[in-house]
């Protein structure tokens, strides 16, 4: 790992024009073979929808939710560099040094692919690109209010007393009877769903009330994971057609998202109410205010739309990205008896039985830190890893990649191996 760090330390060091010559394979356009001769699945693999759906089970061992042992048997079967169809005809990566090149490339302003069905949504209802929509100045001007207030070292703090009460009806709820697997997995969505919710919604949502009846927070639950499942056939290249008509994932994806969207907004326009209550009173929120969604609501660049857009971004980034960590690492910590003993320790050392955490007591557990980076390490914890198109062509291990082609980093790949 130690020179696949000190690799990509060297990327701000290097002018993005230079040309490599990796191990002997030609890395400029004179010499370099055509995007066509790139190795990966030929034919019918290639087509869009058929191409994606050949890809996983029943025709190959693999699923969408681990695509990345699929990008590790492509990288094994092609080498570094594959193509292959996806959402997209895309390029998988795995040589440290193309990965360089590829960062070296990507300009003031790195783009990143936009979610299809999500940009379709937009399109058809007449919306603004969303922070999840957007590339270039546009996502740069609606995250940098975000990064002023949730970059700082004590933002995170501020909502500590809220997150410890989540966390303790979260425990409370999951000693409260024997639940299968699959139950647990959804316990922990709801936990992260929940946490989430304090931030973006600046209250409780009452997602693990034992038994809740509230049809409202049933239905946002539930649409959450419609979206998600949206999203997922949209990755993997089931749905396409969605950006031609209102197909059934479209369909999904629509409902879902207006139901989130409408939630939020109801929020956001109690959030402007308190804003404009406190002008009133001469205590507006001022520039250090830690609570998101009124340093938000209060943000004169941004209008409802820009504003409804970042928490939506936020509220469905971080429910499903916060869920699927906390499962990574519990799994990890159960297969790892010893290291989840050791764990503990720790953390009755620091906190005891019934302490609650704060920031001092986090930064006294960096065992707990550790076993959080091993658990991404060991299971990555995004469905493709982390990924850019570019504005120019460029060369990747021996091969002109034209621009506007999605290039994917097998990341796993090279976190586990020991050659890196």
């Amino acid at each position: 790992m130690k020179n696949f760090r000190s690799i990509i330390q060297t990327i701000s060091r290097q002018p993005a024009r230079q040309a490599f010559a990796v191990g002997g394979v030609a890395t400029n356009q004179e010499q370099a073979k055509s995007f066509e001769e790139v190795p990966g699945p030929k034919g019918i693999h290639l087509w869009p929808v058929l191409g994606p759906i050949l890809m996983y089970k029943p025709f190959t061992k693999f699923t969408s939710e681990n695509n990345q042992l699929l990008f590790d048997s492509l990288i094994d079967k092609y080498g570094p560099v594959v193509k292959l169809r996806l959402s997209e005809l895309s390029v998988l990566i795995s040589d440290p040094k193309d990965i360089e090149r590829v960062f070296q490339n990507e300009g003031q302003y790195p783009t990143n692919p936009s979610m299809s069905i999500l940009k379709t949504y937009e399109a058809r209802n007449g919306l603004k690109p969303s922070l999840s929509s957007s590339n270039g100045e546009q996502w740069q001007r609606l995250r940098s209010p975000v990064n002023r207030r949730l970059m700082r070292p004590n933002s995170a703090t501020y909502y500590l007393e809220s997150h410890n009460n989540v966390a303790d009806d979260f425990v409370q709820l999951l000693i409260s009877q024997e639940w299968k697997a699959e139950d647990q997995i959804d316990l922990l969505f709801r936990f992260a769903a929940e946490n989430t919710g304090v931030v973006v919604f600046n209250t409780r949502l009452g997602l693990l009330n034992p038994g809740s009846k509230n049809k409202e927070e049933v239905e946002l639950l539930q649409q959450t994971r419609e979206l998600f499942n949206a999203l997922q056939k949209t990755f993997n290249g089931e749905s396409i057609a969605h950006s031609l008509y209102r197909n059934k994932t479209y369909l999904e994806f629509e409902k879902a998202f207006n139901t989130i969207k409408s939630y939020i907004q109801k929020h956001l326009d109690k959030a402007k109410e308190i804003v404009e209550q406190r002008k009133k009173d001469n205590k507006e929120v001022d520039s250090d205010e830690l609570n998101l969604l009124l340093s938000l609501a209060s943000e004169k660049n941004l209008d409802k739309d820009d504003i409804r857009g970042i928490l939506e971004t936020f509220y469905t980034g971080g429910s499903d990205s916060v869920a699927k960590s906390i499962q990574c690492l519990f799994y990890n910590l159960a297969h790892n008896p010893t290291k989840q003993d050791t764990l503990r320790l720790e953390i009755v050392r620091v906190l005891g039985h019934d302490t609650l955490v704060t920031a001092e007591a986090l930064s006294k557990m960096p065992y707990l830190k550790a076993c959080i980076k091993e658990s991404f390490r060991l299971i990555f914890p995004t469905t493709l890893g982390p990924t850019r198109i570019l504005n120019t062509e460029v060369v990747l291990s021996g091969y002109r990649i034209p621009a506007g082609v999605m290039v994917v980093f097998s990341s796993l790949k090279n976190i586990h191996s020991d050659q890196i």
